[in-house]
């Protein structure tokens, strides 16, 4: 019993679906694939480069793009009046990653000024160099009182009876109610005062 060659290994049939999806651009390799049962990169063997316009080339038509190229202008006036980016480009009907993409950038230092500049904070920017030049942060974190510092030096000097074992930096945060890197600034300062 001889096997049957495959309709599909036939060059006949090779050159006709080629031919057939030249005159039929629209027509995609997944589509036919589907068809004959056969993945998209087996018709792409069988029918060879066709080099019709894709994802690659620029022939190929891009509506949105187009229309988002026509409206930067516009994105970049609203901008430039104080609009905030985003929401101007969701009213144009635009994505921001799209105009980003196309060369949108805020170049006027009054829209978007450098961190770490308080007018920054005003643009809703709430990172640590904005809110430290502002003077709404402090740059280690609360402050402790005396008390609590007094409290983090005993709990230093301690150590268990039992164990002979002093109790940890975390551990004396924690009872004292403040930062472990504090109690290891004090901890640091007693040291160096004692050389």
């Amino acid at each position: 019993m001889s096997a049957q060659p495959s309709p599909v290994r036939s060059p006949a049939f090779r050159q006709n679906l080629r031919v057939f999806l030249l005159k039929n651009p629209h027509v995609t390799l997944a589509q036919v694939g589907r068809k004959l049962n056969l993945s998209r990169q087996r018709v792409s063997q069988l029918t060879g480069p066709l080099n019709r316009p894709n994802c690659v080339t620029s022939s190929r038509p891009a509506p949105k793009l187009e229309q988002a190229r026509a409206l930067l202008p516009t994105l970049t006036e609203r901008v430039h009046t104080g609009e905030p980016a985003s929401r101007a480009a969701q009213e144009l009907g635009i994505s921001i990653q799209q105009a980003y993409r196309l060369g949108f950038r805020v170049l006027d230092p009054r829209v978007r000024p450098a961190h770490g500049t308080q007018a920054r904070l005003t643009h809703g920017c709430r990172c640590w160099r904005c809110k430290s030049a502002a003077g709404l942060s402090q740059p280690r974190g609360p402050r402790m009182s005396a008390a609590q510092q007094a409290e983090a030096i005993d709990l230093l000097a301690w150590r268990d009876p039992d164990m002979d074992t002093p109790l940890t930096q975390a551990a004396i945060g924690k009872l004292v109610g403040i930062r472990q890197s504090a109690v290891s600034r004090i901890a640091k300062a007693i040291e160096d005062s004692t050389k």
